[in-house]
């Protein structure tokens, strides 16, 4: 069931006829932002906001400086997810929200000029846990991964990843919220029946928490690592919040924060 007191509200996949392409629009007043799948034509914006301190700085796995084969890794990773999806079900079967799918066709997010022009503004992908707290036991992390991927769609033991940016220029505009509630009501929570979703904040960045606190995630756990690690851009991470989004807890709920000292 969609809690509407959050704003996760069931809504219907668009198709856009003169590009051939599936897209979800934005409610209002963010209508003129969709979610399309990702095209190679977004290179270029992409490196442009990922060499932009004020996105960079937030996240875990870009490098910098962000060059173009950067960009073009980037987009042929999430290129890929979407074609798989388009390439195995007709338009009819997307269309219909009886049909599970495991995955989502639609992951950059993009605002409509007056003209016309679909300008790309940045990514929201939730995907299967890539099991991130592993990553120094490889061993471990392997057998976690194929344990989570082996389950099948709707197992409420299956575990998923959310990780999205913005351009700076479209901050504290609430498109990022927005786009959340939209992706997780019209496919997430009908569609591929995510159960539980986590996804990692880095020292205290309130805009992304303030993001996931609206779509009402909750705060579980909280890492403090004192500068022990370091993003890919050379960022020292002090702390990691893990913030949690369960299909079998109430909106609202408060629990008690798990506190590890790294």
């Amino acid at each position: 069931m969609l809690d509407a007191k959050i704003g996760y509200k069931e809504d219907k996949l668009e198709f856009n006829e003169n590009r051939s392409e599936i897209f979800i629009r934005l409610p209002k007043p963010h209508e003129n932002t969709i979610i399309t799948p990702t095209r190679e034509s977004d290179a270029h914006a992409l490196t442009v906001i990922m060499n932009d301190p004020k996105v960079y700085k937030t996240l875990l796995s870009p490098p910098h400086p962000f060059l173009q084969i950067h960009a073009k890794e980037f987009i042929q990773a999430s290129k890929k997810p979407c074609d798989d999806i388009l390439s195995s079900h007709s338009n009819d079967e997307l269309l219909d929200s009886n049909i599970p799918i495991d995955g989502c066709p639609v992951n950059a997010i993009r605002e409509i000029k007056e003209d016309g022009r679909e300008i790309y503004i940045g990514q929201i992908i939730i995907q299967r846990s890539r099991c991130m707290r592993w990553m120094d036991q490889p061993d471990i992390r392997k057998q976690k991964l194929q344990e989570n991927n082996s389950k099948p769609i709707g197992d409420p033991h299956v575990y998923h990843d959310l990780s999205m940016f913005l351009a700076s220029s479209h901050h504290n505009r609430g498109i990022a919220t927005a786009a959340l509630k939209a992706l997780m009501g019209t496919w997430y929570i009908p569609r591929s029946k995510v159960k539980n979703i986590e996804a990692g904040v880095f020292n205290g960045n309130k805009g992304s928490a303030r993001v996931l606190e609206k779509s009402g995630w909750v705060l579980e756990e909280v890492f403090n690592l004192g500068g022990k690690g370091k993003t890919r851009s050379g960022e020292l991470i002090e702390t990691i919040e893990s913030y949690y989004w369960r299909a079998a807890r109430p909106s609202g709920t408060a629990i008690e924060v798990t506190v590890h000292n790294v």
